[in-house]
């Protein structure tokens, strides 16, 4: 029974990648513009084996707006990196609708600006996205290639594995971040 069942499995996989369409597995690479706008950087490569299933892996890095984080008095840079899974409502085309999970890793160093005194941390983030990628061209024979605009807004859980610390002045680290923002892609 177990010789069976091992075939039947070794069958349904063979057959389920035999129904996978000639442009998957696909690549693509993008930008975060508003991460070069804060100070920063930002690329990510993306792995989509199948039509509705994409994988980002990417590194970036930005100073937040003076406030953002509700710290006045302070310049705050984060630099990390994540993997974020994405499902894709409109498969057959990868454009429209998608939603998924991030998990990353990021640094962040704060400097007290009127004292110079700095303290830094690190810690893991994860939490939901939902975006819509609009491609500024029409697919040729199905497939679809080319330059892509990806707005997208992102809730995060922050755990910190070291909590930024000063002497002197108070720096509240806030454990849920907001996200929105929008990545520019090209999809080969």
């Amino acid at each position: 029974m177990k010789k069976i069942f091992t075939l039947f499995l070794c069958f349904q996989g063979y057959q389920s990648l035999s129904q996978i369409p000639d442009n998957f597995p696909s690549f693509g690479v993008e930008v975060d513009p508003v991460a070069y706008i804060l100070k920063g950087y930002s690329l990510h490569g993306i792995y989509q084996p199948f039509s509705n299933w994409s994988f980002d892996l990417g590194v970036f890095g930005i100073e937040e707006p003076e406030g953002y984080s509700g710290n006045s008095g302070f310049r705050v840079t984060h630099k990390g990196f994540g993997v974020k899974a994405h499902y894709h409502f409109n498969g057959k085309t990868t454009r429209g609708l998608y939603t998924g999970f991030s998990f990353g890793y990021s640094r962040t160093e704060a400097v007290y600006k009127q004292s110079g005194e700095s303290a830094g941390g690190h810690g893991l983030g994860f939490g939901p996205h939902i975006g819509y990628r609009f491609f500024l061209n029409k697919p040729k024979e199905g497939i679809q290639r080319g330059l892509y605009i990806t707005p997208w807004v992102g809730v995060d859980y922050s755990l910190p594995a070291e909590k930024i610390d000063f002497e002197k002045q108070k720096y509240q680290e806030s454990r849920w971040t907001f996200f929105p923002t929008v990545h520019f892609g090209y999809r080969f």
